[in-house]
């Protein structure tokens, strides 16, 4: 009977090994790839160009930087492991707590570095780097618009203008306190004859400033027939609030007009008036500076550049 009890215990063990044989057999795989992998051999490498990846800037402030930080580590590990490692699969982790502006020594330690479980770090090189850590600022500049290129013969330019006039910018406090301004993209004014405008973008000279302003920049040239001067000689003053008694000294002045070509030439001597008007101003001064009034419907571009002599005398009885 009890021969008869052990047989039918072996076969339900026999019967539990054979319903679970794949199983036992995965086990049986794994536990032999991890004594073969405990047993592998540690190598050393050394990676270059690993990243550092900066934690901790106070806020407010920013690193002034000509380009990215890169550091190279020396790892320890399996080999398997160790050998399939690249620069992109490391990080250094750089902590900037506390650090004020200023030029900044960060040390760096192989516990800050971001690495896979099982390999370990055993130097750093360099152990340190240096960084200039600044106030981030906001500063408004001038826009200044850019051109080139030639205008057929017989037109000019007469007005280059932005819009808006300035722009806002962020960035490293030394950077924006040298910028005096930016200037727009080129614009090529080959092949123009008439005025224009067209939308623009500005550059800045440091890759670390940002632009602020959302606004689009408007660039806009005038263009018009060329402009000449013309001589206008003995010109009448007049007088208009002239007191009874007074009496002008300087009686004819020459103008100098300039503006476009076909305007100026066409303009008559009889249209251009010269006034002095000598109301508020103290009797004892004795001159005064003269007004050159053009035809009305003229052109802005048209305009009275010189008056010869500059002052008007005149005298009080």
């Amino acid at each position: 009977m009890v021969r008869t009890r052990l047989s039918a215990a072996f076969r339900s063990r026999l019967n539990v090994l054979r319903e679970n044989k794949g199983l036992k057999i995965l086990s049986i795989l794994l536990a032999l790839i991890l004594f073969l992998l405990s047993r592998q051999q540690n190598i050393e490498v050394r990676l270059n160009d690993v990243p550092i990846q900066f934690q901790g800037l106070p806020p407010g402030h920013e690193i002034l930087d000509d380009g990215e930080q890169r550091v190279s580590v020396r790892l320890y590990g399996p080999e398997d492991l160790v050998r399939r490692l690249n620069s992109n699969q490391i990080t250094v982790v750089a902590h900037l707590q506390h650090k004020d502006p200023g030029q900044r020594v960060v040390q760096l330690h192989p516990e800050d570095v971001v690495r896979p479980p099982r390999v370990k770090v055993s130097q750093i090189f360099p152990p340190n780097i240096r960084l200039q850590i600044e106030r981030t600022v906001v500063r408004t500049v001038p826009i200044k618009p850019r051109t080139a290129g030639v205008l057929e013969p017989g037109i000019e330019v007469y007005d280059v203008s932005v819009t808006p006039s300035q722009i806002h910018l962020e960035g490293p406090e030394s950077q924006l306190n040298e910028l005096r301004d930016v200037s727009t993209e080129t614009i090529n004014l080959a092949g123009h004859n008439t005025s224009f405008s067209k939308m623009v973008d500005v550059e800045t000279l440091h890759p670390s400033i940002r632009i602020k302003t959302r606004e689009q920049i408007r660039l806009s040239v005038t263009i018009g027939e060329r402009r000449i001067t013309r001589i206008f000689t003995g010109v009448p003053v007049r007088w208009p609030d002239q007191v009874t008694g007074d009496r002008l000294l300087t009686r004819k002045v020459d103008v100098e007009i300039r503006g476009p070509l076909s305007q100026v030439a066409a303009l008559p001597a009889s249209e251009i008036r010269v006034e002095v008007r000598t109301a508020g101003v103290p009797r004892e001064q004795g001159t005064v500076v003269p007004i050159v009034l053009l035809p009305e419907g003229t052109t802005p571009f048209l305009e009275a550049v010189r008056v010869s002599p500059p002052a008007i005398q005149y005298r009080h009885p």
